[in-house]
């Protein structure tokens, strides 16, 4: 039987008031080693004391378990991000063609004093890149890696050279019969520039999340000259 003293039981009244460094388990531990040592100086039978120490120890580390068990699996509780899934092709050529056949409206309003000026046209090209990538997107694009606002800039430099009217959309098997992992099913674009004659292709590929309630592009790689995005 666990003998908790005076010691002891001061110990337990002062848990109430722990900092929020200190812990439950590492208190009443405490007290269970205090009482132990007080009563390992009480006048017993020492044959007696010796049956009973081993017991007593036992105790203490079961309970010292029990204890630190759900503070350890609250603080190593893993946090993860939620999981990105590949872009189907007809994912990213919807987005990519629709995006592309946005106009781009920006203007600076002029700094004449007294002079307001109301809302402008909307502008449909940002308002569809905001809906359709998360915000913390990021993209390779022939080869560079670009942040979220890098993407936008090189979208629009991609598209003062689209032209709606050529293109043509093909879906590009995973693997190329290679089977490399992590390999992503790609669309490819191709088109004719309004003042070049020969064709221009791109490839893309693209993994999507979920933000906001629906499926938005998290990863864009594209696949290209480098001129066309620039």
């Amino acid at each position: 039987m666990v003998l908790i003293t005076r010691p002891a039981l001061a110990l337990l009244a002062a848990s109430a008031s722990l900092r929020p460094s200190q812990s439950l388990a590492s208190t009443v531990t405490g007290a269970l080693l205090s009482s132990s040592s007080s009563s390992s100086h009480c006048p017993s039978n020492p044959s007696s004391t010796s049956l009973t120490r081993t017991p007593l120890d036992r105790t203490q580390l079961q309970l010292q378990l029990q204890l630190q068990r759900p503070f350890s699996a609250m603080s190593s509780a893993p946090t993860t991000d939620p999981q990105t899934t590949p872009a189907s092709p007809e994912f990213v050529q919807e987005r990519l063609s629709t995006l592309l056949n946005s106009p781009y409206i920006h203007f600076s309003q002029p700094h004449i004093p007294g002079l307001r000026l109301g809302h402008g046209p909307v502008d449909l090209f940002s308002t569809r890149f905001g809906n359709y990538f998360t915000h913390d997107a990021t993209a390779r694009v022939a080869g560079r890696e670009l942040d979220r606002d890098g993407l936008k800039e090189a979208l629009l430099a991609l598209q003062k050279r689209w032209n709606p009217d050529t293109a043509s959309f093909v879906s590009v098997a995973a693997a190329q019969g290679e089977g490399e992992a992590g390999a992503k099913p790609k669309s490819k674009f191709v088109w004719t520039q309004k003042d070049a004659g020969d064709e221009t292709e791109v490839t893309a590929s693209a993994d999507v999340k979920e933000e906001g309630g629906t499926q938005r592009i998290h990863r864009l790689t594209l696949d290209g000259d480098e001129a066309l995005f620039s």
